[in-house]
This record gives C-alpha cells, sequence and structure tokens, in this order.
C-alpha cells in the first residue's frame, strides 16, 4: 500500500486525534480502555431518576406516583445511555482518554485534522505515534496536525502496537520512540515482531541516542528511516518524505 495514500475509512469526525495511554503489560491488547457502559447508565440514570422525584414531588404529585415516574426516567435514559454507547464503540472511533486536546490561541484543538495536504502534496495519513507524553510530543503532533493528518497516540509501546495489528487497514504511517521501551533489545524485538506481522505499514523511528538523522534504509528490519531527537517539523516532513522513498523502493 503506498504511504501516500490514505488507509481505511477510519476517521474521527470532528477532528480530534485520539491519545491512549494504559499500563504496560504484555498480555493486554487494548490501547483504547474499554468503558462499563452498563455501569456507566445505571449511575446515570441514578441520578435522573432521583433528581425526577424531587422535582416530581416539589410540583406536588404524590410519592407513589413520582417513584413511579421517577423509575419510568431511570429506565429510559439507561437505555439510552447503553444504546449510544454500544454505538459510540462500534462506530469505528474507540472510546479512548483524549490527553492531548488543548486549545490553541484560535479557540481550536492543536490536534485537530485540517482538510489541505502537506507541503509535499502528499494526502493526509492515519499516523500512530508511540512515544511518550513530554512537550515534545506535543509539538510533534502540532507539526503533524498543521500538514492535514490525524494523529493517534500511545504511551505504552506494547498496547499501540498490539492496537495497530488489530486494525492495520486504519493506518499509514508508524513514529516510533526507541527511548520508549525500558531498553533498546525491547524496543528492537517489538518492532521486530511487529515489521513480520505489518510489513505493509511504514516505520519512523525517533530516537535520542543516534548521532545523526539516518535516511538510509540499513535498519530496514525495525524501520525505514531513523531522526535523531528532539525533531524539528523541517526534519520530520523530510524523514517522512525519505520514508516515503525507501518504503516505495524496499517494495
Amino acid at each position: 500500500m503506498p504511504l501516500t495514500q490514505p488507509r481505511g475509512a477510519f476517521r474521527n469526525h470532528n477532528g480530534v486525534r485520539h491519545a491512549m495511554s494504559s499500563p504496560k503489560s504484555k498480555d493486554r491488547r487494548a490501547v483504547a480502555q474499554r468503558p462499563n457502559i452498563a455501569l456507566g447508565a445505571a449511575i446515570i440514570s441514578l441520578f435522573a431518576a432521583t433528581l425526577a422525584i424531587l422535582v416530581l414531588l416539589v410540583l406536588g404529585f404524590s410519592f407513589p406516583s413520582a417513584v413511579l415516574l421517577g423509575w419510568g426516567v431511570h429506565a429510559a435514559v439507561f437505555l439510552v445511555t447503553v444504546a449510544w454507547g454500544v454505538y459510540q464503540h462500534r462506530s469505528g472511533a474507540p472510546i479512548e482518554e483524549d490527553r492531548f486536546n488543548r486549545q490553541d490561541d484560535s479557540g481550536k484543538p492543536n490536534s485537530l485534522r485540517h482538510d489541505s495536504c502537506d507541503d509535499h502534496g502528499q494526502n493526509p495519513l492515519q499516523i500512530f505515534l508511540v512515544t511518550s507524553d513530554g512537550s515534545h510530543e506535543h509539538d510533534l503532533v502540532n507539526s503533524l496536525g498543521r500538514h492535514g493528518h490525524l494523529v493517534h497516540h500511545a504511551s505504552d509501546y506494547e498496547a499501540g502496537l498490539d492496537w495497530i495489528r488489530d486494525t492495520p487497514d486504519r493506518i499509514n504511517l508508524l513514529i516510533f520512540d526507541m527511548d520508549l521501551p525500558p531498553d533498546i533489545q525491547a524496543g528492537v524485538d517489538a518492532l521486530l515482531a511487529f515489521r513480520a506481522q505489518c510489513a505493509e505499514i511504514p516505520v519512523l523511528l525517533l530516537s535520542g541516542s543516534v548521532q545523526r538523522d539516518e535516511f538510509s534504509d540499513h535498519r530496514r528490519a525495525i524501520g525505514d528511516v531513523t531522526l535523531r531527537k528532539p525533531v524539528s517539523r523541517e526534519r520530520l516532513m523530510e524523514g517522512m518524505t525519505a520514508v516515503r522513498e525507501n518504503f516505495s523502493a524496499r517494495r
């Protein structure tokens, strides 16, 4: 699959990128933590029923009538909440924790996906960013967002890679921070396994331990390009161009 073509129809229609984080556990496969929809619906509906009973009593209804109508409100709110939760979960946009939904001076979230293409003529991409939650990562998200790309984020590298394996047709590019795993070998092993299973997804590596950017593909077993951190906007765009070229060449 060419890097320049978006994969699948996965879109967050409000434009905001999801940021996913979960405890590091090898047996956890879901990045997006799935909430207990029934429990949440029960709490919301109970609150609504209690409020309805109090309002009805103030309006002069008898206590039995108020309780009966209150439980009707409880049932209705419970069913509507459960239906909404199930719809959100199945609509293709996981219910996730948004850790980067901050606003700039214009009042728009920094992670908005713009409709325009980037300066290099690429179509907007679905990019999965596996990094920690620092200011440098915010800058990366903002740079990619300004170029029209939709960015998903995970600070748990194992859970992030597992999520992509489960939905590979939704991602065009993986940007992976080699400093995130506990040691370099853990990162190499994780990427070797990922490349074996998802060879159609290009990989751009970030590292604070390399001496310089490496645009050749001599690390092709785990990635197509390596950029030294911190990464500027210009170098990030150059790296993505090199990823596209290297990925096309090895295809």
